[in-house]
C-alpha cells in the first residue's frame, strides 16, 4: 500500500476507534434513552443535531473560502445548508408535532426525507468532481437553494409519489427508493475512491465513513411499519 493509501487507513482508524469517536457515541448514548420517554423527541433532538451540524459545516466552508480556496468543503458545506433545511421541514411535519397545519399522517415527513436523501446521495456523487473546480459562491449558493426549492415545491404540489400510507406502511416506491439512494451511495464512494489522491486523505476517510453510515440507516428504513418503530429509531441513531 503506498503512503496515501497508509494515510487514509490511519485516518479511518483515528476515527472508528480514536478520541473522534467518542463525541458520535456519546451521542448515540444519550439519544437513545430519550426514545423510551418520547420518540418524538428523539427524533427531534436527533434530527436538529444534524441540522446545527451541516448549518456548522457550511459557516465553515462558507467563511474561510476566500483564503483556504478549497472548492470541496464549499460545495459539499452549501449541499449541506440546504439539505438541513429539507430535515428542518421534515422535522417539523413530522407526525404528531402538530406544528404545520393539515399534517395527520406519515406520508408528508416520508416523502421529504426521500427527497432530501436522493439529494444528499447525488450531493455525495457530485463532490468529487466538483471539488477540484473554481466555484463562484453566489451561483452556488442560489442553484441549490433554487434545487431544495424546487423538490419542496414537487412535494407540496400532491404530484411527489406517496410515500407512507397508514395502515399499511411503506409504499413500493419509498422501498425502492431507500434501495436506489443505496447504489447512488455506493457509486458516490467509487467515485471518492477513483478521484482520492486529489483530496485530503482525512477528508476522504471522513467522507467514507459517512457514506458507510448513511447506507446502513438507509437500508433500516426499508422495512418499518410505524414510524415510532425500532428500524426508525436505529435508522436515526446511525
Amino acid at each position: 500500500m503506498n503512503g496515501y493509501g497508509s494515510e487514509i487507513i490511519q485516518s479511518l482508524k483515528s476515527m472508528l476507534i480514536g478520541r473522534r469517536a467518542i463525541v458520535p457515541l456519546l451521542a448515540v448514548m444519550l439519544l437513545i434513552p430519550l426514545s423510551f420517554f418520547s420518540f418524538l423527541l428523539f427524533h427531534t433532538v436527533a434530527e436538529l443535531v444534524s441540522i446545527v451540524v451541516a448549518t456548522s459545516a457550511f459557516i465553515v466552508a462558507w467563511n474561510t473560502y476566500g483564503f483556504s480556496r478549497n472548492p470541496f468543503l464549499l460545495f459539499l458545506g452549501t449541499g449541506l445548508l440546504w439539505l438541513g433545511a429539507l430535515d428542518l421541514f421534515h422535522t417539523l411535519v413530522y407526525k404528531g408535532m402538530n406544528i404545520y397545519p393539515g399534517v395527520t399522517d406519515a406520508n408528508l415527513p416520508t416523502q421529504v426525507w426521500v427527497a432530501t436523501r436522493y439529494l444528499q446521495a447525488l450531493l455525495l456523487l457530485a463532490v468529487p468532481w466538483f471539488g477540484v473546480r473554481t466555484l463562484h459562491r453566489g451561483w452556488l449558493i442560489t442553484t441549490m437553494g433554487g434545487i431544495a426549492l424546487a423538490v419542496w415545491a414537487w412535494i407540496m404540489s400532491g404530484y411527489f409519489p406517496d410515500a407512507f400510507i397508514e395502515g399499511k406502511g411503506l409504499t413500493p416506491f419509498k422501498i425502492v427508493s431507500e434501495y436506489l439512494i443505496v447504489l447512488l451511495l455506493i457509486l458516490a464512494g467509487l467515485h471518492l475512491y477513483w478521484r482520492r489522491k486529489r483530496f485530503d486523505p482525512q477528508m476522504v476517510a471522513l467522507i467514507s465513513v459517512s457514506i458507510v453510515a448513511t447506507i446502513i440507516a438507509e437500508l433500516a428504513f426499508t422495512f418499518y411499519i410505524d414510524v415510532y418503530g425500532l428500524s426508525n429509531l436505529i435508522g436515526h441513531s446511525i
